[in-house]
């Protein structure tokens, strides 16, 4: 039976047994140092050692300004004034020289102008609006001639290594985004290719995929063991305690549905086999149930597969009256026996009853005889009786699902 005053504390030493041997000396180690730790600590705080002398506050030492500060501030100003205006007188040169340079090392990418007869250059790219045209005097466009190195208009940059855009309005081809690892749908980045509808495909079905929940044995069990046992499984009920876990971190919320799972005993291992049939469910709305044979198996609180049980035998009366009758009948021999004569001769030896002792032979081998018989009904029995493995309702399981199982729906029609 489960601890229902401390579930945390049966969680905790379910989760503890779950783990490898190994595993566990490793916790036990750790633990007994943190236990050890904990009490040193505390041991620490309660004497007071953590009481130290107050810190002696620092003293701030107060550094007033030099009063010649405003002298230098003035004197750097008057300086990088001068600096600043003889720079300024060059810096146009500079620029111009700059851009003529690169423009003939083709750092811009530009193509080289086209030359007139008057020493002007005119654009290679199509006039924008407002510019003057091929041949128009600048003085007519009420504009004066660009000042640009060479006295010459260059056109503008080439755009894909030389090509001009034909089209700058026309849209950028959509970047296509590839997705790595997990399953999705992209939020609409990836248009997934929608298979078309399958015209003989059932309607009203569920696909339950590959994954486990926690569920709870209804009714406890003495599950035979042997041929017999495994020839003759017996039916136990589970309820789902909390949601199915499916791939991808997906859960399904199957809370509340009861599995029906067949059992038969391993006298071996001493674990009871359960073999999960049907999983039968109801809409939250009580208006649909859902329903549909799966296939798996269930593990128990220690991680192992089948649900661990002790072993119950009921042979062991049989067996003491198995031989009890064959010693009442072994006694029954002797004193029979003890009532004949042997006599030998050269024809052979024969058996005679004294007869004096003739009832006493007769009573004896009855009680034999009738011992016999006895002994072999009890031992029958006892062949019969084979071990039983047995557990009570409440356990808790694992219930897995190992193959994708398709669970009807059908409509709750009340008269």
């Amino acid at each position: 039976m489960n601890n229902t005053k401390f579930p945390v504390i049966e969680k905790a030493r379910a989760w503890f047994y779950r783990q490898p041997s190994a595993q566990q000396q490793k916790y036990k180690k750790w633990g007994t140092i943190g236990a050890f730790a904990l009490v040193a600590l505390g041991v620490y705080y309660l004497t007071g050692q953590n009481e130290k002398a107050p810190r002696v506050a620092e003293v701030q030492k107060d550094v007033s300004p030099q009063k010649a500060e405003s002298v230098i501030q003035d004197d750097i100003v008057t300086t990088l004034g001068a600096q600043i205006k003889q720079q300024g007188n060059t810096i146009d040169q500079k620029v111009n020289d700059a851009v003529a340079d690169a423009i003939s090392k083709g750092q811009f990418n530009l193509a080289p102008p086209s030359q007139t007869g008057q020493g002007t250059a005119t654009l290679s790219t199509p006039t924008q609006p407002g510019a003057a045209q091929p041949g128009q005097n600048s003085a007519a466009t009420g504009s004066a001639a660009p000042e640009y190195p060479g006295m010459a208009n260059y056109p503008a940059p080439l755009n894909n290594g030389g090509a001009a855009d034909a089209n700058p309005d026309q849209a950028a081809a959509p970047i296509e985004t590839q997705w790595l690892g997990g399953i999705s749908e992209g939020n609409g980045d990836i248009p997934l290719n929608t298979p078309e509808a399958d015209s003989a495909a059932k309607k009203n079905t569920i696909q339950l995929p590959v994954g486990f929940m926690k569920a709870k044995l209804l009714v406890g069990v003495n599950a035979l063991t042997g041929e017999y046992g495994s020839e003759n499984p017996q039916t136990l009920m589970f309820r789902v305690q909390a949601p199915a876990q499916l791939p991808n971190f997906i859960k399904m919320n199957l809370r509340g549905c009861f599995n029906i799972s067949n059992v038969s005993g391993n006298l071996s291992s001493e674990r009871i086999i359960v073999l999960p049939v049907s999983i039968h469910c109801m809409t939250m709305d009580g208006r649909y149930i859902v329903e549909g044979q799966v296939k798996g198996f269930v593990s128990d609180r220690d991680g192992k597969r089948d649900m661990s049980a002790r072993v119950v035998s009921r042979a062991g009366r049989l067996l003491a009256g198995t031989v009890l009758a064959k010693s009442v009948e072994a006694f029954a021999n002797v004193i029979g026996n003890q009532s004949i004569q042997q006599n030998v001769s050269p024809l052979g030896s024969i058996n005679t009853i004294k007869p004096d002792e003739a009832v006493k032979n007769g009573a004896a081998t009855g009680v034999a005889g009738g011992f016999t018989e006895v002994s072999k009904y009890l031992l029958n029995l006892a062949q019969q009786t084979s071990p039983a493995l047995e557990t009570g309702p409440g356990k808790d399981v694992m219930l897995f699902i190992q193959e994708t199982a398709e669970l009807t729906i059908k409509e709750v029609r009340i008269k």
